[in-house]
């Protein structure tokens, strides 16, 4: 179906002319042949991106030099060199079995002249698994690769050492990091373990991080940070990649778990989640107004009803509207399912800083 030929095109040109060649040559040929000429159109096209003659790229794939060191803290580096592809699965495996679990680990690719989609499913893969016991793993070295794809895990090329520009956004995020001594960095973080602990993302898988931009409010010594997200929504072809910019607060109290959002939009953001989790609509009669503006949803409805003071509720009224979600120590805020403006990163802050001077103030 057309939904199958756009889902793979997203993933990078290159991945579409394999599936095209794939299916004519098993359409006119059978199944084996199809399969074994779409991998062979892949390894020649790899060869031809990475410049690299026959030797060059099978020297490259096998004897690399990529190679794994343990560091006196118990962490674990992986340095991976030349062409990492489909050939080099049972290399990068052999390495990761070396690693117990829970271990930290990086994973450095500066070195790789091409990356390609499956060695990226791999790794992206085996980061999620060593996160759940416990370890954390950092994919970096990218900054110099380009791809034809903004999907995350596109192959990838490497730009002979050159690091890639920034974008006019990315510049004018990194000049407000440096006008309020701030953090910022463009790079990838993989590592979005955290977010899970929200349930807007339990059934809204999360690829990635980028545009990190991190602070700490001073007053109330909160520290927080505003990144780019990517994330899908839907099932195997028909799945959608959705980007945007949300804050996440780091809370120096517990609160109550509960969800806020606009009025109206109940079936857009909440839906399933909310259904499966057992929120409830909680209204508060004596603020008909904030009641008319925000849905608040939640399972303790005691707990949730002395959070929102007077004073919590006046704030609300009186700002921007966003969805905002607590999971009992932290709140991520967003506006709309895109990226942020420079101004609306702002405004952010801004708006993050005096939520949490009131938060301090309530007990």
């Amino acid at each position: 179906s057309p939904a199958v030929f756009k889902q793979i095109y997203n993933q990078g040109i290159e991945q579409l002319i394999f599936f095209v060649g794939t299916m004519i040559l098993t359409l006119y040929t059978n199944l084996l042949i199809g399969l074994l000429g779409g991998l062979l159109l892949a390894m020649v096209s790899h060869m031809l991106l990475a410049k690299a003659s026959m030797p060059q790229f099978f020297k490259m794939v096998y004897r690399s030099g990529s190679n794994l060191v343990l560091n006196t803290d118990g962490s674990y580096d992986i340095k991976v060199k030349g062409i990492a592809n489909f050939l080099g699965i049972l290399n990068i495996d052999k390495m990761v079995a070396q690693i117990p679990s829970g271990a930290d680990v990086n994973i450095d690719l500066s070195e790789t002249r091409l990356v390609g989609i499956t060695y990226m499913d791999y790794i992206v893969d085996y980061l999620k698994t060593q996160n759940n016991t416990g370890g954390k793993v950092i994919i970096k070295g990218l900054d110099s690769h380009v791809s034809s794809s903004t999907y995350n895990r596109a192959l990838k090329i490497a730009l002979n050492n050159q690091v890639a520009k920034l974008s006019p956004r990315q510049i004018r995020l990194q000049n407000l990091a440096n006008e309020k001594d701030y953090q910022y960095t463009s790079q990838v973080d993989w590592n979005t373990t955290y977010l899970k602990k929200f349930h807007f993302f339990e059934i809204r898988p999360i690829e990635r991080k980028s545009n990190c931009l991190k602070g700490i409010f001073k007053d109330s010594d909160i520290s927080w940070e505003i990144a780019d997200v990517t994330f899908s929504e839907g099932g195997a072809f028909t799945a959608e990649t959705f980007n945007m910019t949300l804050m996440v607060l780091k809370l120096n109290k517990k609160i109550p778990v509960f969800t806020m959002e606009k009025e109206g939009v109940l079936e857009k953001i909440f839906d399933r989640v909310m259904a499966y989790t057992g929120y409830k609509d909680i209204d508060f009669e004596m603020y008909p107004d904030f009641s008319r503006k925000f849905l608040i949803m939640g399972n303790k409805e005691s707990e949730i009803r002395s959070f929102f003071t007077d004073e919590v509720i006046r704030f609300f009224e009186n700002h921007q509207i966003y969805h905002l979600e607590s999971n009992g120590e932290a709140l991520i805020i967003f506006d709309k399912i895109k990226l942020a403006r420079t101004d609306e990163t702002i405004a952010f802050i801004d708006y993050g800083k005096e939520l949490t001077t009131l938060l301090d103030l309530i007990d």
